[in-house]
């Protein structure tokens, strides 16, 4: 079973997303915020961290930097409702990042846990 790292501030998409994710097979380890991050991969391993981009505190960019320098090879899925133009996500110099936009598509964030969708995909564009 796949352990995943939920990292989202609004209570009901963490507890929804939790939810789903758990009925898809995953295990689900939700934090509120980023700041219990790097104490929790430190302490477990998870399969992939799942990041909102906007919250209070340490937004989910800076976390995915931070978590980059010291888990370079897990995969680090953002989310937010905000699009990153072409070219921003590259930018970012993250290797194995991904971005979906909000509001999630369900199956696509399945596709990359699974492993079925390349790393640095900008949006959520093509499936192809």
């Amino acid at each position: 079973m796949k352990r995943l790292l939920l990292v989202e501030d609004e209570e009901h998409e963490r507890f929804t997303l939790t939810r789903v994710l758990e009925r898809a097979g995953f295990s689900v380890v939700a934090l509120p915020d980023g700041e219990g991050v790097l104490p929790r991969l430190e302490a477990e391993d998870f399969d992939a961290l799942l990041l909102d981009v906007m919250m209070p505190g340490a937004d989910g960019i800076s976390v995915a930097r931070k978590v980059a320098s010291v888990r370079p090879q897990l995969p680090i899925i953002l989310v937010s409702a905000f699009h990153l133009f072409p070219g921003q996500l590259e930018r970012l110099d993250l290797d194995r990042v991904y971005f979906l936009d909000k509001p999630l598509d369900l199956d696509r964030l399945l596709d990359v846990l699974e492993g079925r969708v390349p790393p640095r995909r900008a949006r959520s564009d093509s499936r192809g």
